[in-house]
């Protein structure tokens, strides 16, 4: 398996455990609610962990439990947190407020390490220093100052959920001086048509949704439509891979099977012949969606390296675009990801040119600066995973590893026989 695909695969699921992590925080929330006959609003408030500062080339960096952080190039890498908020299906966003904060100012004086170009490549040369950029530093104002904003509706499974971005850090980099927020309580206010009739829906994705949003409690309540399948069979994992190592592939399916779990294996020959789509990546997505929509598919597994199962190249022009090359014969502005295969939401080439997610470096500094085709739904509708098999005795060899392994597994506490 190329390096890039494997160091933009570790880049996403590093990104996304960001995310996790801010998604799924530790922070006590305190919720009311109030409802109206047409209008209704949730308030909340999140409390935000002191921050950890440690100290990079010189330079002060303040990490925030369950935070992220910002990451516009030369500028301040301050803490960032997402904060997700389940509404009613047929909801509409009316206004976002913050209501009250508490908030301190650290004492001493700090000098904010600034945001660096990403790595994708774990065997290139890193990115040259980018030093801070002096209209910021040299500031009064506030960085990034803004508290919050609304980053938009997102679905997953069929429930609404709306994504607030939240900065609890404000850095005065002209003075050296950082204020952080304790508590920060918002009122969200939304109108809809009456709640939802009550629908069945998996209880696997109420529980990966009550593990997501800040009110787990809607769950109950603002239910999502229930999945009506055409067919009758229900298969909760797929594998795919090509002809020849179907065999091979077939054995850890069989293994599914007897462990409880209805499992499949299809060939990329099959798809391909049997599924529309501009090139084979959106032959193997229109089919994981179908296979979702009609056998509620959960799983997926790509049986394959990039050679067997395409990954989707994204279009990011940065500061690597410029020096270095990726796998599968492309030019380096372009990123392989498996990410295309779990979101089923939304269209990441609406312009269909062929640069998926386009985003260009209008001024050449490296870092992209225009988003021409904006990020899509990011909630995943399947879980998805790759064995990077190249060979009959590469996947023969990772179909046996995992099985082994998963007949070590304790099935009440999901860890290994042999762990303590």
């Amino acid at each position: 398996m190329k390096p890039q695909i494997i160091a933009t695969t570790l880049l996403m699921l590093f990104s996304l455990s960001v995310l996790g992590n801010a998604l799924n925080s530790s922070a006590t929330m305190i919720f009311q609610q109030t409802r109206a006959r047409k209008q209704e609003s949730i308030t909340f408030t999140t409390f935000i962990s002191r921050p950890c500062l440690s100290n990079i080339y010189g330079y002060d960096v303040m990490r925030i439990q369950d935070c992220g952080m910002t990451t516009k190039v030369g500028e301040p890498m301050v803490p960032v947190k997402i904060v997700p908020v389940l509404l009613p299906p047929n909801a509409y966003v009316k206004n976002i407020e913050l209501t009250s904060s508490e908030k301190e100012d650290l004492p001493g004086n700090y000098q904010i390490f600034p945001a660096q170009h990403p790595t994708i490549d774990i065997e290139s040369e890193l990115p040259k220093f980018v030093k801070p950029d002096p209209t910021v530093y040299k500031s009064d104002r506030a960085y990034p100052g803004i508290l919050f904003e609304n980053i938009g509706i997102q679905w997953m499974e069929g429930y609404k959920i709306l994504n607030i971005r939240i900065f609890p850090m404000q850095y005065f980099p002209g003075e050296g001086k950082v204020t952080c927020y304790k508590s920060m309580k918002f009122t969200v206010t939304f109108t809809s048509n009456g709640l939802p009739p009550s629908k069945n829906t998996a209880s696997n994705t109420k529980k990966t949704i009550s593990a997501l949003v800040i009110n787990p409690e809607k769950t109950e309540v603002w239910l999502a439509p229930s999945r009506k399948l055409t067919a009758s069979l229900t298969i909760d994992y797929i594998i795919i891979t090509n002809p020849s190592l179907e065999d091979k592939f077939q054995a850890l399916a069989n293994w599914k099977i007897e462990s409880g779990i209805s499992a499949q294996v299809y060939n990329t020959t099959w798809i391909y012949n049997n599924y529309a789509g501009a090139d084979n990546q959106e032959k193997i997505r229109n089919f994981i969606i179908e296979m979702h929509d009609n056998h509620a598919t959960s799983m997926v597994l790509l049986g394959g390296d990039y050679n067997i199962i395409p990954p989707r190249y994204i279009y990011m022009e940065d500061c690597l675009s410029y020096t270095s090359e990726a796998g599968g014969g492309l030019t380096a502005q372009y990123k392989p990801t498996d990410y295309y295969y779990a979101c089923l939401d939304g269209d990441w080439d609406p312009d269909h040119d062929g640069k998926y997610l386009e985003q260009t470096d209008t001024n050449s500094d490296g870092s992209p600066e225009t988003c021409v085709e904006p990020i899509p739904d990011f909630y995943p509708e399947v879980y998805v995973g790759r064995m990077p098999a190249t060979s009959e005795t590469t996947a023969e060899f990772l179909v046996n590893r995992t099985i082994n392994y998963e007949k070590t597994l304790n099935p009440e506490t999901g860890k290994t026989k042999h762990s303590s």
